[in-house]
């Protein structure tokens, strides 16, 4: 009976150790990363955007993530010399991507949304690539 229930508690362990180690979704860490922006936690933030980009580097969506962690770099954390690094990475890994499509759309999401100093930030950076 003891070695029953031992056995019993040592799967019952593996099971929870196996699902604490899967890997988050790909929507998820997207939907986590939304989140933790909207709540202004720019470093966890970077953190899911670096988790996502290792966990899919295939994923149609990794570009974008690229884009976004640098943007969080560039316009939430003043780390322009970050966000130049991500984006020169992006440039090499994903070299279809449209960084100057993106960089144009964030500029007038920005100016949209009535950060008027932001959307400068983000043109100028926009006219140094292009």
């Amino acid at each position: 009976m003891k070695k029953q229930t031992l056995l019993i508690g040592i799967i019952f362990g593996i099971a929870v150790l196996m699902s604490n180690c899967a890997k988050k979704s790909e929507q998820v860490l997207n939907q986590e990363a939304k989140k933790a922006l909207e709540e202004k936690n720019y470093k966890e933030a970077v953190n899911i955007f670096d988790q996502l980009i290792r966990a899919y580097p295939k994923s149609p969506d990794a570009p974008k993530a690229y884009f976004n962690l640098g943007m969080v770099y560039f316009g939430n954390l003043n780390d322009q010399k970050k966000a130049e690094q991500v984006w020169e990475k992006l440039v090499r890994k994903y070299p279809g991507f449209d960084l100057e499509k993106e960089f144009f759309a964030c500029a007038q999401e920005t100016q949209d949304q009535e950060d008027p100093q932001l959307a400068i930030k983000v043109y100028e950076e926009f006219l140094k690539y292009f």
